[in-house]
């Protein structure tokens, strides 16, 4: 309960992610993504740990949406071109 040090651990569909040149802050409060992938949307959660207990955070989905930047006719709600 507030006794550092924490421990983070970054799960991404239940898999543990481990920094590497996609994936940076996976032991630490914020989590980067570099050049997201359509691969990269799931169910992300963190889980904090230190000597009194452990924590999970809630699930947070991501939800990517790509589109054509050539498109010359965008309209609401841009989930094709």
């Amino acid at each position: 309960s507030g006794q550092e040090p924490f421990s983070y651990y970054w799960y991404r569909d239940g898999s543990l992610l481990s920094d590497d040149g996609h994936f940076s802050g996976t032991t630490t409060t914020n989590l980067t993504v570099r050049k997201i992938l359509e691969s990269d949307a799931g169910q992300y959660w963190v889980v904090v740990s230190n000597s009194l207990g452990v924590v999970t955070s809630q699930v947070a989905p991501l939800v990517i949406h790509f589109v054509d930047a050539a498109g010359n006719i965008p309209l609401p709600p841009y989930t094709n071109w």
